[in-house]
């Protein structure tokens, strides 16, 4: 699969090329032609003319620049029956108090709004709502693609019981090695996080991908973690300053270890 960046190939378009044979018109004198050579010109013959200036040149085409990403591959012995439910990351930011916000709520990529109809100030907990928001819809749209019947499922919705669900939480290491809740609005040694998401199938028993280790200590600290090794999860590497393409990336990378579960029948029974 391609996707389109914001490099840009100019192309310089030639000017037309005329079939057929070519004339080579002789060099003429700089000096006025005798009244002998006048008189030898026939009668209504039209003098030569000088050649007409070329066309203008055409505006060059813009061509977006292709840039290679991981492949959504349609594989026809997986399992596509159930509806995949996309559930909102969970991502913790710091707030305009200094205080910690878990669970940032989505915020609208495209209409960063509130519901008086001002725009958000961008802070931590802006940033955090726009990268849940980013990631899911990115999501949804990549396994509809790979021809999933998806829908979203938000926090607060009831849980279905029936088909498979995609959850994911942002995490971080602290100073002694242990995994953290990820924060925005924190300092990082390298500025990066980990994405763990787990695959879910809801017939079965609700069993999490993750659990609380210990409570946070500090105010503006994310809660000590451990994942879960009994439930389907990958990791993936983030930065808490990232880029469209390492959201799009991920989300690829996601839709092709659903593929390779489902087609394991690891999953989703049949």
């Amino acid at each position: 699969m391609k996707r389109f960046g914001l490099s840009v190939l100019v192309l310089f378009t030639l000017g037309p090329v005329i079939a057929g044979a070519c004339f080579a018109q002789a060099p003429q004198s700089s000096s006025p032609p005798s009244s002998q050579q006048q008189a030898q010109t026939p009668p209504n013959q039209i003098a030569p003319q000088p050649p007409p200036p070329p066309p203008p040149q055409e505006e060059a085409p813009v061509i977006v620049a292709a840039i290679d990403t991981p492949d959504i591959v349609t594989d026809s012995s997986v399992d596509r029956s159930k509806i995949v439910y996309v559930t909102d990351f969970e991502l913790d930011a710091v707030d305009g108090q200094g205080k910690l916000e878990k669970s940032v709520p989505a915020v609208s990529v495209t209409n960063p709004m509130t519901s008086r109809g001002q725009i958000l100030e961008r802070n931590a907990t802006t940033e955090a709502g726009r990268l849940i928001d980013f990631m899911a819809v990115t999501l949804v749209a990549d396994l509809k693609r790979a021809g999933y019947s998806v829908q979203r499922l938000r926090p607060g919705d009831s849980r279905p019981t029936d088909g498979i669900r995609i959850s994911g939480i942002f995490a971080e290491p602290d100073a002694q090695n242990r995994l953290r809740r990820a924060v925005m609005g924190t300092f990082s040694p390298d500025g990066k996080m980990s994405l763990f998401v787990g695959i879910s199938n809801l017939e079965r028993p609700e069993q999490a991908f993750y659990a609380p280790a210990e409570p946070g200590g500090a105010n503006r600290a994310g809660e000590v973690i451990t994942v879960s090794s009994y439930v389907p999860v990958a990791r993936f590497e983030i930065g808490k300053t990232t880029t469209e393409k390492v959201v799009r990336d991920t989300a690829a990378g996601v839709v092709a270890d659903l593929n390779a579960l489902l087609s394991a029948n690891m999953v989703a029974s049949r």
